[in-house]
Order: C-alpha cells, then sequence, then structure tokens
C-alpha cells in the first residue's frame, strides 16, 4: 500500500494562495513587508515558516494567524513519523538478519516475531523468547 505523500509548505503556499491570486514573490514580499528573500526561500524549501511569517500570511490571505504555522507543524510530525518508522524498519531487518544468521534458531520463531512492521515499535531487545 502506498502512502500519499506529505505536500511542502512551498507547494501549498504557492498553488492554493499565490497562483489562484495571481500574487508573486515579489508582490507578497512587498505586501507584507518583508524581506523577498524569505518568501523565496520558503517557496524553495530552504526555510520553514515562523510564527511571525504565519502571523503576516495569514492575515494577508484572510485566514487564521496560526494557519500557516499550524500546517508547517503537521508536515514537519508527518516528516518525522515517516523517517522514524524507515529506521524502525531497518532496525527491524538488521535484527532479523541476525537472527537468521544464530545456527539452530528455528525460523517460524523469528518468523513470528519479526512478521509485521507494525509490531516493532513495541520491540524490546531485553525481552526474552
Amino acid at each position: 500500500m502506498s502512502q500519499i505523500k506529505t505536500p511542502k509548505m512551498s507547494e501549498i503556499l504557492k498553488e492554493e494562495f499565490m497562483v489562484p491570486n495571481g500574487i508573486s514573490a515579489y508582490r507578497l514580499a512587498a505586501d507584507i513587508d518583508v524581506p523577498m528573500s524569505r518568501i523565496q526561500d520558503i517557496l524553495h524549501d530552504r526555510r520553514k515558516v515562523t510564527a511571525e511569517t504565519s502571523i503576516l500570511l495569514g492575515r494577508y490571505f484572510g485566514v487564521s494567524e496560526n494557519f500557516f504555522l499550524k500546517l508547517q507543524c503537521d508536515i514537519d510530525l508527518r516528516n518525522a513519523k515517516t523517517a522514524i518508522a524507515k529506521k524502525e524498519k531497518e532496525k527491524a531487518k538488521r535484527e532479523t538478519r541476525f537472527l537468521k544468521s544464530v545456527p539452530g534458531l528455528r525460523e517460524d520463531l523469528i518468523k513470528a516475531k519479526y512478521s509485521d512492521p507494525s509490531e516493532y515499535k513495541d520491540y524490546d531487545p531485553n525481552e526474552e523468547w
């Protein structure tokens, strides 16, 4: 099963707010009185939205002042969850390879212990089988 790709703040700001309203990065920066580099950096994923920028963008586009900040936090959380899940999956693969290398360890015991990647989060290395 494939997951829906997490959108980037740059995509949302540009495609949902700037393009439909015909606003350029230059105009947006001038209208909210911030350096153009700040808007360009957000649009090129080099900078995250700060509380101050969220307030200014929210007021400008007629949404809540914390809209863009909450959106940035949600994106960061999704990306962190994805990264952690990837690390946990890699760890479980390494452990499975190790367990398979132990002479005499039953294959069914390995499969039972590591059959579902969602169980890796509950893995306790000190747990006795």
